[in-house]
């Protein structure tokens, strides 16, 4: 399966220096789906990479939205190897 998130310009919210969040919000709506997907054991692979007037006619954006990011979502065809995870301190400093 391939879903795509799309944000309508016209209803993204502006902060007051005029910079929309629709990609910021786009961004925090993929993150969710894939979180969630992981989840329930599903794989995911974020694209950014893609062909926007194609996207907007196989999956039928209605006029007004705008396609910005797709996932594909289905089981893994392996496992995905252990994660090697960087220490908390090696990524955080304090600063006092």
């Amino acid at each position: 399966m391939v879903i795509c998130v799309c944000g309508v310009p016209e209803e993204a919210w502006v902060r007051q220096d005029g910079r929309s969040h629709m990609d910021v919000d786009a961004a925090i709506v993929m993150d969710h789906l894939v979180l969630a997907a992981t989840d329930e054991g599903l794989g995911t692979c974020w694209i950014a990479a893609f062909d926007p007037d194609a996207a907007r006619e196989v999956f039928e954006v209605r006029p007004g939205e705008v396609p910005l990011l797709l996932t594909t979502l289905g089981h893994a065809a392996d496992r995905p190897r252990p994660k090697e995870r960087r220490s908390l301190a090696s990524l955080v400093r304090r600063i006092r």
